[in-house]
């Protein structure tokens, strides 16, 4: 709770405790409340440019607030990105870990936003979020995945996460 409790900035969503269930084995984490997110804004496709990059920049000075506190997100995506009063704040906070190994934490995240590094290596950092969030803004522009094409001329389905990851590291 108080790793989550030091990510505090104005971009970030604010977490307020942090309770385990061990008997369920659960977590739950309670934050402050959004209005919404970037993920239902694209349902019906882009963002507006000027919208997309206030948000963007919004996104990235939260993330570099985590960074900057030596943390990795490791699951950045635009259901993760929420807004309220005109603002854009990261959330999420299943996987931000601080327990970094020379600069690289566990492999974890948003498979179709796994940096290829991560995906042959297991391994994710900073360097993986930034890649994660230039797959988000690319969405955020576009109203689709940059690879929707690709993916499927390349036989690799996400809904299968053994088989995608085996398939992409194949590709590699």
């Amino acid at each position: 709770a108080e790793t989550l409790r030091r990510a505090a900035h104005e971009h970030v969503v604010r977490v307020f405790s942090v309770h385990y269930d061990g008997p369920k084995k659960h977590v739950y984490i309670i934050t402050e409340l959004c209005d919404g997110g970037l993920h239902a804004s694209i349902k019906n496709g882009p963002l507006p440019l000027a919208i997309a990059r206030k948000y963007v920049r919004h996104a990235l000075l939260g993330l570099e607030a985590l960074h900057g506190r030596g943390m990795v997100h490791r699951d950045l995506k635009p259901a993760n990105i929420l807004t309220t009063g005109g603002a854009a704040k990261l959330s999420d906070f299943g996987l931000v870990t601080d327990k970094l190994v020379a600069g690289y934490a566990s492999q974890q995240g948003y498979l179709e936003h796994l940096a290829p590094e991560v995906i042959l290596n297991a391994r994710t950092s900073a360097k993986s979020d930034v890649w994660a969030m230039g797959l988000t803004i690319f969405r955020l522009l576009n109203g689709e995945p940059w690879y929707a094409d690709v993916q499927a001329a390349l036989g690799i389905d996400w809904t299968d996460p053994p088989a995608a990851i085996h398939r992409v590291k194949y590709l590699l």
